[in-house]
């Protein structure tokens, strides 16, 4: 299976905007996985044995979630190599570490978000002050590549090691989207003004968390049927977490309350013209190749508009036919032969 398939998957990463990550089978996303560390041979220089064994490991530690499990990872890295592939201004060691932080930035994802561990006193909300999820994230990724036959960076120079390591840090840190608006408003400034400047440190590290995030909302700028059916996997994470909050006495947001189906249309709309849509746009200014997720998402816009007119219509009938049965006059029976009342209104 692999040596018939590898060709033509290492071709569409290659050449194919409209490929879609969520068509490969589990084993194929290893082997492309595989293939694309393989292409940055003149940095890892490590054996195909311990890309296999790192690949694989990090596969296993996933979480079968409905969401946020090795599809999502895969899909991940993926994007991003997509996006910053073609651009100079990355070195083979920052494309890596885009590669490697996509793949791992969501290891043991036990799909809940930061907020809900805060608020249920999770262990790992004590571990760390900020942002647990990502820096457990992280320190998943270096215990996968400390075990022996597992550290496709060993054969690096101490310095490029180091560098990698930073890099992925920062890259899985940037997928808190806690940070999003704070980082979107500082690179939002610097290319209005003018300012922004490749070889400054800073402001690329800006722009690597924005492709970082752009890339991790990719299932919000698929092709319609897709991102539908992601954001239902999506949603079955969010109601169990809903789930959750109401059986601890706490009310669950709409986002997470399953008893409020119909206010997902508007979530979708509001997170796409707040978060998604402006992510995509700033990251489209220096890395053009996030223009067909950008497409992608102005298209998906208007279908969640159009489920949230006709969720706000069914609502808006309801509501009016509850009114009518509460202003209906109601006969009231006979006792004894005798009418109490003749009629009462609710």
């Amino acid at each position: 299976m692999y040596t018939n398939c590898s060709t033509t998957i290492w071709n569409v990463h290659c050449t194919c905007p409209s490929f879609s990550p969520y068509t490969l089978s589990n084993d194929e996303k290893v082997l492309s996985s595989v293939k694309l560390i393989q292409s940055f041979s003149g940095v890892t220089k490590c054996e195909v044995d311990d890309i296999y064994r790192f690949t694989l490991t990090v596969r296993k530690n996933y979480r079968a979630v409905p969401y946020h499990n090795w599809t999502h990872g895969y899909s991940v890295a993926q994007t991003i190599y997509r996006l910053t592939w073609e651009c100079d201004h990355f070195c083979p060691l920052e494309k890596f570490s885009f590669f490697v932080a996509g793949l791992c930035h969501d290891l043991d994802h036990r799909g809940t978000n930061n907020q809900f561990l805060v608020t249920s006193c999770a262990s790992l909300a004590a571990l760390y002050s900020t942002s647990p999820l990502e820096y457990h994230h992280f320190n998943q990724t270096v215990s996968i590549l400390q075990q022996n036959g597992m550290n496709i960076l060993k054969n690096m120079s101490s310095e490029d090691y180091k560098t990698v390591l930073a890099n992925i840090k920062h890259y899985i840190l940037a997928t808190d989207m806690a940070k999003f608006f704070g980082t979107s408003k500082k690179l939002n400034t610097q290319a209005t003004n003018g300012t922004f400047n490749w070889a400054n440190p800073e402001h690329k590290l800006l722009l690597s968390s924005l492709a970082m995030n752009g890339a991790d909302l990719n299932s919000t700028a698929l092709p319609w049927a897709e991102a539908r059916l992601k954001t239902k996997e999506l949603f079955d994470e969010f109601y169990a977490m809903g789930d959750s909050e109401r059986q601890a006495g706490r009310e669950p947001i709409a986002l997470m309350d399953r008893l409020k189906l119909d206010e997902q249309p508007r979530t979708q709309v509001e997170f796409l013209e707040n978060v998604s849509i402006p992510c995509l746009k700033l990251v489209n200014q220096f890395l053009p190749e996030a223009q067909p997720y950008l497409d992608h998402s102005f298209e998906n816009l208007d279908h969640w508009r159009e489920l949230m007119k006709e969720s706000e219509k069914k609502r808006a009938c309801l509501i009016r036919m509850n009114a009518e049965d509460m202003e209906s006059p109601v006969s009231m029976p006979k006792i004894g032969g005798v009418e109490k009342a003749k009629s009462f209104r609710l």
